[in-house]
């Protein structure tokens, strides 16, 4: 029988009923556990169903998600099966998602509990897509860090949708997430709010929880760090030789170098993210983003890379001028449908900053119509009074050598406006919700780093899919000859803006 005795932080951690709760610790520190007991405590405050039979039953449902499968399955599976009742249920085996089904029961008030489990890895593919048509009370990440800012969002708004009124209605919705200390620049620190503060959730809707580091990192006289395990550590009685536990982790990590992991892990210290691979490694802030504001030339034609699917439209816009092509302006939307992005945003952005500019907007060539309309975004577009351009690929290598072609030219090559701060974070490649990246692979052995085929599905990817759809117009006759590797710019769009040019400057 498990028996289960909250730390400090974890009892801190099961009082909070805000919207979204996380927690940050150490590797070891029983961080799954208090969020596994946390979905137990929950289930069992469910509202009653009326009774049938003279049996009343509390529901609920809860999707669980963690970045790979077979630390779903070795790991966040057992946390679950750990806590629920022994003999109530079983987590299934070798479908996607997992699913468990629990019964248990009496409670002191004679009412029985049904808890549900979905368990989904977020390096299934198209996982965020899938996760549409799942109905949860509420859902927990596990280790957080590794799971893709837009998995997360698909997620969310997954909960709150079991059970209904008829079978007793929920009593808490929201997400609760587990991670060590997350690397700089990761979407996790615009939601963790200052550390070391319990947020009070009858005020805030997110309450932040930080666990004692496991050990301290401290410098000699001669400037040289070492590590002091911290005797305050959480759940040290359940690691097998308390403090020695932790000494002998750090010390194995010493003998192989990995300081990093060591700070992260284990003093919750602030390192720099190599989960991630640049898409575009030649991009360089010196080179490729302006030193002041690009303002727009007035009448000069105007090119809109425009990422129009989904509840994530993004543009980005662009002129020639002075030998280059500018990103001027960029605008994303947040679940918001087309239309609004369309009318509240890309319309009023160009009769605001582009008078009497001759627009032409680059739309995925896939141009999926919209699940409740049924138009495609050409439709809606050409509707607003716009010209429209699609090119004829769509291969994900084709486009982003397109823009790799931009940044490595000078002469029709690419400048970013300073402004423009989404995209330039995207071409950096940093790991988070505005680094456009190739995910790494968890693999060790005879290899030194596996990366993903594709760029994450992030934040930042549509802007990124914008910038790709542009560069491939820009690139559009040398784009269809299937030769990636020799990209022209397009002469004749250049001739034209540079006869332009001259004559306003005349």
């Amino acid at each position: 029988m498990f028996e289960y005795k909250p730390t400090h932080t974890g009892k801190l951690f099961h009082e909070s009923d805000a919207d979204i709760k996380m927690i940050m610790g150490p590797f070891g520190s029983g961080k799954s556990t208090i969020c596994a007991m946390d979905l137990l405590y929950y289930s069992m405050a469910q509202p009653a169903a009326p009774a049938v039979n003279g049996r009343s039953i509390r529901y609920s449902r809860w999707g669980v998600i963690r970045a790979d499968y077979p630390r779903l399955v070795s790991a966040t599976r057992r946390s679950i099966m750990e806590v629920m009742p022994p003999g109530s249920g079983h987590i299934t085996m070798g479908n996607a998602p997992l699913h468990g089904v629990f019964n248990f029961g009496p409670l002191p008030d004679g009412t029985h509990c049904q808890v549900e489990f979905d368990l989904w890895s977020s390096d299934t593919a198209d996982v965020a897509e899938k996760l549409k048509s799942s109905n949860w009370t509420g859902l927990w990440l596990n280790e957080a860090t590794e799971v893709p800012f837009g998995v997360m969002s698909a997620a969310k708004i997954r909960g709150g949708r079991y059970p209904a009124a008829h079978l007793g209605g929920i009593y808490w919705s929201g997400l609760i997430m587990d991670f060590n200390r997350p690397p700089k620049g990761h979407w996790l620190w615009g939601l963790f709010g200052k550390e070391n503060t319990y947020l009070n959730n009858s005020v805030y809707p997110i309450a932040s929880f930080v666990q004692p580091p496991a050990a301290f990192c401290e410098e000699n006289e001669y400037g040289k760090e070492y590590y002091i395990v911290n005797p305050e550590a959480e759940n040290l009685e359940n690691l097998a030789g308390g403090v020695d536990y932790y000494q002998k982790q750090i010390a194995l990590l010493l003998t192989q170098g990995k300081t990093d992991e060591i700070k992260s892990l284990y003093c919750l210290l602030e390192t720099e993210s190599k989960s991630g691979r640049a898409v575009w490694p030649m991009f360089d802030p010196s080179k490729h983003v302006a030193r002041t504001k690009i303002e727009p030339l007035l009448g000069e034609p105007l090119l809109v890379g425009c990422d129009p699917s989904g509840i994530h439209p993004a543009a980005v816009l662009a002129q020639y001028q002075q030998g280059r092509w500018c990103i001027t302006d960029e605008l994303a939307g947040d679940e918001e449908g087309l239309d609004v992005f369309l009318h509240s945003g890309l319309i009023p952005l160009i009769k605001g900053r582009y008078s009497n500019c001759p627009v032409t907007i680059v739309v995925d060539p896939a141009n999926a119509r919209d699940a409740y309309t049924g138009l495609t975004p050409t439709t809606h577009m050409a509707s607003a009074g716009f010209t429209i351009a699609q090119r004829t690929t769509n291969r994900p290598e084709t486009r982003i050598a397109a823009v790799s072609a931009l940044l490595n030219i000078n002469i029709g090559g690419l400048l970013i406006s300073p402004h423009c701060e989404y995209l330039i974070d995207a071409m950096k490649g940093a790991d988070g919700p505005n680094g456009y990246h190739y995910t790494k692979h968890r693999l060790r052995g005879s290899i030194e780093s596996s990366y993903s085929p594709s760029p994450e599905k992030n934040a930042a990817s549509h802007l990124a899919d914008s910038l790709q759809y542009l560069a491939l117009h820009i690139n559009r006759e040398s784009a269809i000859t299937r030769e990636p590797e020799v990209w022209m710019i397009n002469q004749s769009l250049v001739r034209k803006n540079t006869v332009r040019q001259r004559i306003m400057r005349n």
